[in-house]
């Protein structure tokens, strides 16, 4: 759950008493309570957490707002979740800070209630009279925001309450995701080219997932089987994720109310009570999960979802009605060959007569990776070593091999550049993902405008952070948006390994999103045996080998690989400890036909590489190279089969590290395919974007909206006036020097 929330629940639905310590009295039924049906009888068998859901009472009024770990310290004796236990802020922080709501120990004592109402002094709270206590209990306060829970609440006796607020359907609702605040239309009117085009990739996804919620909100995918539901509002601050596959929760999710412990639907819809998979079956003290005892949370209002679907199935049936069969013909693109036949031929362009429609046509085919040339003049500022030690050398950086035994060496970032160009006869360095946590734009503000202005005009839309294509730009202000570069990828040549095969610079592996790779730099350096072998035209100037895979061959390359490295827990993809070699390829071609879309980058390439694909790279020379990722409308549903596709890395990985006590380690949390993209939130937040559009609503004047672009009414932001300002002061700097 989100670890904070702002407003109080209007409708509280169920509650919780805790096993782990001793148990109040049960309090009297309700008028409020739900049936026995709602959540089955009481399992008996005593390794499973007996208590289950129930109805609160009108005592349970006191909401926490901290942390279990904040309250623990500031003195109260609470129950925490299993997240605050151990310290996980991975997968959304306190599952319980916003909607668990205490009850009074006494709530018929008028004098009780006072005592609660008007809390005592830090020090009685605490029970320490010393002033050393009173001042951390004091200084614990400031730093959370929100007192502590006041004394005469019963710690053990809880409910767990939704704050979502029901509207009207008409009324605007600012932290509802779905809520537009107006009548909509019965008919889908036209949007802009660009919006139709969109819309026409992606509704048919976006029903799937919303008619997917709908199905788990009705509670009809489990007919024998009702669990209480509880509405909560949406934290834009906060990225919950599912605890067995790391999936990023969308709209409905389920929530154990004894360890706060949060699923996905797809994840709940696999449980099976025999399963090894221990993060989603262990809850506290190595108890077992039981359904019984899982609430269902809605991140939505009634009748939100249903709204949705029936909309997006409307406007699917318009798409199926007014499509075209198209037969594209892909001989009139350009495409450059390699000599051998386990090679396929790649699509190539030179950047300034690269077409918009070309790359759609192209980039619809999934799995095809596109080379844009010469694009190096398209870029101002010099992207080199001399500038980044001029600019940046003072900084610290981390250095990673990229051949066994992968060891990380701390340094400045001037010292490695100042290597460019010499001979590294010990080891293959490379800057990973640099800058590492911190935003590029805030970073390199430079770098990013003359990044941006740089990108071919055919691709510009898609890959730009506001691209009108790129759907992970529709994230609203505020909210924990995905952080997808660019990022920089500076390395030495690699290595050959210590068993004698050739080593890679970035191992074989596979992304969820879309990405762009520019080369910017390459020094001179030997010549490399394979592209002696390879080169059609005997260049031989290029930077950097890449092994690009269609889609298709990732089962055969995942067999073969298992066949390989056999009892390996995790995917052979996720490991990225791999480098396949020409032997490996030949083996491939020979026994499933598999052809590799093999790229002699050069500086100046840029190297487009569809969501899904398996790729490698290895350095020929020392390479500065700069890349970002991106959603396109053409890789929704990719995008979609990927998320599916990790959680099944996800139940392998878990399924092999068990213990011999059966509880969770810390190497399980790095076995996740973590969901960086959240895809449903970057279709959602685009639908209710154009939503108003087309479903024809009406200004307060009555006349219909105009429905123009985002994309046709673009404007420069004082963000990137001043970004501006900054490259024209940089170069003139270079000038002066």
């Amino acid at each position: 759950m989100a670890a904070s929330r702002r407003k109080k629940a209007a409708q509280p639905t169920v509650s919780t008493r805790s096993s782990r310590r001793k148990r109040a009295a049960t309090p009297e039924p309700t008028a409020d309570s739900p049936p026995p049906s709602v959540a089955g009888p009481a399992p008996t068998d005593s390794k499973y957490v007996q208590a289950i859901p129930m109805a609160p009472s009108p005592a349970h009024k006191f909401i926490q707002r901290m942390t279990c770990q904040s309250l623990r310290k500031n003195g109260s004796d609470i129950i925490q979740c299993q997240s605050c236990i151990e310290r996980r802020n991975d997968s959304g922080g306190c599952r319980f800070a916003g909607f668990r709501a205490f009850k009074l120990i006494k709530p018929d004592d008028e004098d009780e209630k006072r005592s609660v109402e008007t809390p005592p002094p830090s020090s009685e709270v605490s029970g320490s009279p010393n002033r050393a206590s009173e001042h951390r209990t004091q200084k614990k306060r400031r730093l959370n925001n929100y007192p502590p829970l006041p004394p005469g609440l019963d710690y053990q006796n809880y409910v767990l309450i939704g704050d979502r607020t029901r509207h009207g359907p008409t009324q605007k609702d600012p932290s509802c995701l779905m809520s537009t605040g107006v009548a909509l239309g019965q008919s889908p009117k036209t949007l802009s080219a660009d919006d139709e085009y969109i819309m026409s990739k992606i509704a048919a996804v976006l029903h799937k997932g919303i008619q997917r919620g709908l199905t788990h909100e009705s509670q009809s995918c489990h007919p024998n089987l009702t669990h209480p539901i509880i509405r909560i509002a949406e934290d834009p601050a906060q990225r919950s994720l599912c605890d067995a596959c790391a999936t990023t929760l969308f709209i409905i999710s389920y929530v154990c109310h004894i360890c706060g412990r949060e699923y996905c639907p797809d994840c709940y819809d696999d449980w099976e009570h025999q399963s090894e998979n221990i993060r989603f079956e262990t809850c506290s003290r190595n108890r077992m999960h039981k359904k019984q005892q899982m609430l269902l949370t809605v991140r939505a209002c009634e009748g939100e979802l249903k709204t949705i679907s029936q909309e997006l199935e409307r406007y699917v049936k318009k798409v199926e009605e007014s499509a075209e069969v198209q037969v594209e013909d892909r001989l009139k693109y350009k495409t450059r060959s390699l000599r051998n036949e386990i090679f396929a031929p790649v699509y190539e362009f030179s950047a300034d007569e690269f077409e918009e429609q070309s790359f759609k046509n192209i980039w619809g085919l999934h799995g095809r990776p596109i080379v844009i040339k010469d694009c190096y003049e398209r870029f101002k500022l010099p992207w080199d070593p001399e500038y980044f030690i001029n600019n940046h050398g003072h900084e610290d950086c981390t250095l990673v091999q990229t051949c066994p035994p992968f060891n990380d060496y701390h340094t400045k970032v001037a010292k490695f550049f100042e290597q460019f160009g010499q001979e590294h006869r010990t080891e293959a360095l490379k800057l990973k993902d640099w800058p590492p946590t911190d935003n590029f734009a805030d970073v390199f503000p430079e770098l990013m405008v003359d990044f941006e202005r740089a990108l071919p005009d055919a691709v510009a839309k898609h890959v730009r952070h506001d691209g009108i294509y790129n759907l992970a730009s529709r994230f609203p202000d505020g909210y924990n948006k995905p952080d997808l570069g660019p990022k920089m990828y500076n390395a030495f040549p690699a290595t050959v390994q210590m068993d004698g095969k050739p080593g890679g610079t970035t191992n074989l592996h596979r992304d969820i999103t879309d990405a762009i790779n520019f080369m910017m730099y390459a020094t001179s350096a030997a010549d490399d045996a394979e592209i002696d072998d390879d080169a059609e035209d005997g260049d031989r100037s290029p930077g950097a080998i890449w092994d690009i895979f269609p889609i298709g061959a990732t089962a055969h390359i995942r067999d073969y690989l298992d066949s390989q490295f056999p009892n390996q827990p995790t995917d052979p993809f996720h490991r990225q400890n791999c480098y396949l070699t020409m032997e490996d390829l030949e083996t491939l071609h020979s026994l499933y036909g598999v052809q590799s879309y093999r790229i002699l980058q050069r500086p100046g390439d840029a190297i487009m590489i569809p969501a899904g694909c398996a790729h490698q790279v290895r350095n020929i020379k020392d390479c500065i190279k700069v890349a970002v990722d991106f959603l396109s409308p053409e890789s929704a549903e990719i995008c979609e089969y990927l998320l599916h596709e990790n959680r099944a890395i996800a139940e392998r990985a878990n399924s092999a590290l068990l213990t011999k006590k059966g509880k969770e380690t810390k190497k399980m949390s790095r076995v996740r395919k973590e969901d960086v993209l959240q895809l449903w939130k970057c279709l959602m937040f685009y639908y209710t974007a154009v939503r108003e559009q087309i479903w024809g609503v009406t200004d307060a004047n009555g006349e219909e909206n105009s429905g123009e672009s985002r994309g046709e009414s673009e404007s420069k932001t004082d963000v990137e006036v001043a970004a501006n300002q900054a490259v024209l002061e940089v170069r003139e700097a270079i000038q002066v020097d």
